[in-house]
C-alpha cells in the first residue's frame, strides 16, 4: 500500500479532531504528527505608551494603552485614573502605538494591518470614535514603523511623525497626506516617542538611535529643521526621552545636557540639575518626578527630583514596568501599566499604593522557538512576550510557564543540552537555562547564565552537547555583533564582541569535524537602526574558544546577509545569500554557487539542515520536502494547508511546525532508517 506523504491542516478538517490535540498521522515509514492548540499566554504591553487624552465627563482623567498579539491583533484600553476601563480590540492591526486626540471622543492612531506577512504589512492611521467604537482607516504614505509621540496641531488639523525612515505629515480634516520629507529634511536619528508644544505653535521631538537629534516642526509652514544633539550611541541620555514632561516656557529639560529652548536650539544648564537622571515624567510643586527603568530585570524604580538643591530620593518601585508604562495625572497621582496588564495608581506624595486593576488578555501567539522537550512535551517561546509555554501532548493539555528572562523582549532561539533548554534571549544579549523536570518560575527557573549587553536581537545558537554558542545582532545604533560561549558543565561564560568588525555573525553550527563553528555574517544594524559601513557579508570559521575569525570567505555582491545552513559533507557547507545558493569550503576558505541549483527554487518559504550529511529540510510552497544537495533530488515530506503553517524548525530527527493558534510536534519525521520514499 503507498504510503503517502500526510497533509498537515486546520484541526477541524481531521475527521473527529476538536482542536485541542489531535494525533493526525501516525506510521512507521513517516513517524507521529501531534497537532495541539498552543497555550494562551498574556498579551505583552509594550512599546505603547500610557497616554493622557484628557477628561471624561465626570472629570476623570483618561488614558490610552495598547497591548499586541501576533495572533489576534492588538487591543487598546481606555482607562480612567481610578482604573475604570474599556477595551477596543483590533482584530485587523498590532503595533498600535502612535496616538494623540483631535477632541473628548475622537483619536488618532496609528498601527499595522495584519492582512499580509510581517515584513510586507502596510502602516494605517485611523481615525477612532471613542463612544461608537467606529474606525477608518488612511494609509501612511511612507516609512517603515511608528513609536509613539505623533503630533496633532489643532489650529491647522495636521498630524505629523516619524516613521523611521521617513517624516510624513498628515491632514485630519482632508485626510489626506500633506508632505513626505524629503531624506536630507530628516534627522539621521531614527525614533521618537513624546513631543512639547512651543509658545510660538510648533512643536519639538527627540529622535533616538543611534544618537540623538532635535527636531522643530512648524505645522503652518509645513517646515521641519533638526539639529543633532549627540552622534554618540552609547550616551547616557538615549532611553531617557520616552517622556518629554518637564517643560517650562517653551523649553525642555533634558537629561544630561539641561535645558533646550526649542526656538532657538540653545542648550542651557539648569540651576541645580538632579544628583541621578531619569525619565523625566513632570513637575509637581518643587519635585519633578521620575523614572528609572531596569531594562535587563524589568522593574521601574520611581525618584523625585527637589529644584532647590539638586537632590533626588527613591519613592517607590514597580516590577515587570518600563518608562513608557508610566504617567503622572493632574490631581498628584502615578498611574501605570505593566508589561502584563496589572493597573497601579500610586499617591505620589507618599508612595502608597492605592489602586490595582488588570488589563488582561491572552491568546495564542505565534513563536520565536518550538522545541521537543523529552518524550512527549513541547515548549514555545512566544513573539515579544518575554514568556514561554509547556505543552504536554500525551496528556493533551499545557500551560503559561512564566517569565522566560528578566528583561522586556523575547526569546529568539533555544536549544536542548544535557535534558535542560538553553534560551537565547532579545534584549540585552542574555542567555537563561531551564530545566523541564522543575517547576517553573523566574527568576530560579529559567534563571541567567550569561549575559552580553552589546547584544539585541538573536542571531543563531547552537552546541556541540556541552557547550552552548549563541550570537547576537549588535545593540541598537551599533554595527558590532555579540557572542556568548556558555560552558553547561562547569557554569562558564565567556563573550566575544566584534568578531567581524562592523558585522555580526548569523546562524553559527558546531562541526564536530574540526571542532569550530561555521557561521554567516551580516552587515546591517538590528531593525536597520545605524548605516552600514561594508558591503559584503562573510563566511566565516571561529575558533570554538575565542570565537575569532580563523577562516572567511567574502561573499559576492548582492547579499547583504548570509546563512549558514549545514553540511553537505566534511569541509563544504550550505550557505543562501538572498535567493543565491552557495557553498562555503572551509579548507579552501572559499564560497562558489552551488553546482546542481544555483538559487533557491521560485516559492521558497524555509530551507533547513536535516541532521544528516547533504539532505536538507525546504519548503517550497505548500510542498515540506528533503533536498539533496549533491544529487538535487527532492522527497515529498507533507502538504503544508495554504497559509496554516507559518515557521518550522528541526531538531535532530524532529520536526516541530508553528500553525498561528496551533503547534505541531513531528516525531521521527527525519529517522535515518525511516525516511520518507517518494
Amino acid at each position: 500500500m503507498e504510503d503517502r506523504a500526510p497533509i498537515i491542516c486546520q484541526p477541524d478538517e481531521h475527521a473527529g479532531g476538536t482542536g485541542e490535540c489531535v494525533e493526525i498521522h501516525n506510521s512507521k515509514e513517516r513517524g507521529r504528527i501531534t497537532l495541539f492548540r498552543k497555550p494562551a499566554t498574556p498579551d505583552p504591553f509594550v512599546n505603547a505608551q500610557m497616554t493622557s487624552i484628557g477628561p471624561d465627563d465626570d472629570g476623570r482623567e483618561r488614558f490610552f494603552i495598547s497591548c499586541l498579539s501576533g495572533e489576534a491583533g492588538a487591543t487598546s484600553f481606555l482607562t480612567t485614573e481610578d482604573g475604570q476601563f474599556t477595551t477596543f480590540p483590533w482584530r485587523d492591526f498590532t503595533c498600535v502605538y502612535g496616538v494623540t486626540a483631535q477632541s473628548a471622543d475622537c483619536l488618532w492612531l496609528a498601527g499595522y494591518r495584519t492582512d499580509a506577512p510581517a515584513r510586507r504589512r502596510a502602516l494605517d492611521f485611523v481615525r477612532l470614535s471613542l463612544s461608537s467604537g467606529q474606525w477608518q482607516t488612511y494609509p501612511v504614505a511612507a516609512g517603515r514603523w511608528i513609536t509613539p509621540g505623533m503630533a496633532l496641531d489643532h489650529a491647522t488639523g495636521k498630524l505629523f511623525c516619524g516613521t523611521q525612515t521617513a517624516l510624513v505629515c498628515f491632514d485630519t480634516r482632508t485626510r489626506k497626506t500633506v508632505r513626505v520629507y524629503e531624506e536630507a529634511e530628516k534627522p539621521p536619528d531614527n525614533f521618537h516617542h513624546d513631543h512639547w508644544r512651543m509658545p510660538d505653535g510648533s512643536y519639538g521631538f527627540i529622535f533616538e538611535t543611534p544618537g540623538l537629534s532635535f527636531l522643530r516642526w512648524d505645522p503652518k509652514g509645513e517646515q521641519v529643521q533638526w539639529q543633532r544633539l549627540t552622534a554618540d550611541n552609547h550616551h547616557p541620555a538615549i532611553g531617557l526621552m520616552r517622556w518629554l514632561k518637564y517643560v517650562e516656557q517653551g523649553r525642555l529639560y533634558l537629561p544630561y545636557f539641561g535645558w533646550l529652548d526649542g526656538i532657538t536650539g540653545e542648550i542651557t544648564p539648569h540651576d541645580h540639575p538632579p544628583n541621578q537622571e531619569a525619565c523625566w515624567l513632570g513637575r509637581r510643586g518643587r519635585k519633578v518626578i521620575g523614572v528609572q527603568s531596569d531594562s535587563i530585570n524589568a522593574c521601574a524604580k520611581i525618584i523625585t527630583w527637589d529644584l532647590d538643591d539638586g537632590s533626588t530620593t527613591p519613592l517607590l518601585t514597580m516590577p515587570d514596568t518600563r518608562h513608557s508604562g508610566c504617567a503622572l495625572t493632574g490631581g498628584g497621582k502615578l498611574v501605570s501599566v505593566d508589561l502584563y496588564g496589572t493597573f497601579r495608581r500610586h499617591d505620589l506624595a507618599t508612595g502608597a499604593l492605592e489602586l490595582t486593576r488588570h488589563f488582561r488578555t491572552e491568546n495564542e501567539h505565534r513563536c520565536n522557538a518550538i522545541l521537543p522537550v523529552g518524550k512527549d512535551r513541547v515548549v514555545g517561546t512566544p513573539f515579544i512576550a518575554m514568556n514561554f509555554w509547556d505543552y504536554d501532548t500525551r496528556e493533551g493539555k499545557g500551560s503559561h510557564a512564566g517569565r522566560v528572562a528578566g528583561s522586556l523582549g523575547q526569546c529568539d532561539y533555544a536549544v536542548e543540552v544535557g535534558g535542560k533548554i538553553y534560551f537565547a534571549i532579545y534584549g540585552g544579549g542574555q542567555l537563561t537555562e531551564y530545566d523541564p523536570s522543575r517547576p517553573a518560575g523566574f527568576p530560579r527557573n529559567p534563571h541567567l547564565v550569561a549575559q552580553n549587553s552589546q547584544g539585541q536581537h538573536g542571531a543563531g545558537i547552537t552546541t556541540d552537547g556541552r557547550v552552548v554558542w549563541a550570537a547576537f545582532r549588535p545593540k541598537y545604533g551599533t554595527l558590532d555583533g555579540a557572542m556568548i560561549r556558555f560552558d553547561t558543565l562547569t557554569g562558564e561564560a565567556g563573550y566575544r564582541n566584534a568578531a567581524l568588525r562592523a558585522q555580526h555573525i548569523v546562524s553559527p553550527v558546531f562541526d564536530p569535524a574540526t571542532g569550530c563553528l561555521v557561521a554567516g555574517t551580516s552587515y546591517l544594524s538590528d531593525c536597520s537602526t545605524a548605516k552600514p559601513v561594508h558591503d559584503r557579508a562573510f563566511a566565516v570559521v571561529l575558533d570554538p574558544c575565542t570565537m575569532d575569525v580563523i577562516r572567511s570567505a567574502e561573499c559576492p555582491p548582492g547579499a547583504h546577509t548570509l546563512v549558514n545552513h549545514g553540511p553537505i559533507d566534511a569541509h563544504r557547507w550550505l550557505m543562501q545569500g538572498g535567493d543565491q545558493l552557495l557553498v562555503f569550503d572551509t579548507q579552501a576558505a572559499s564560497l562558489s554557487p552551488h553546482a546542481q541549483r544555483s538559487t533557491v527554487p521560485d516559492g521558497t518559504v524555509r530551507l533547513a539542515y536535516s541532521g544528516m550529511l547533504g539532505r536538507f529540510v525546504i519548503q517550497v510552497g505548500e510542498r515540506l520536502q528533503t533536498w539533496d544537495a549533491d544529487t538535487n533530488a527532492f522527497t515529498p515530506l507533507a502538504t503544508l494547508a495554504d497559509g496554516f503553517a507559518g515557521r518550522w524548525w528541526v531538531h535532530g530527527t524532529h520536526v516541530t511546525l508553528d500553525c498561528g493558534r496551533y503547534a505541531v510536534l513531528w516525531r521521527n519525521c527525519l529517522s535515518p532508517g525511516t525516511r520518507p520514499q517518494a
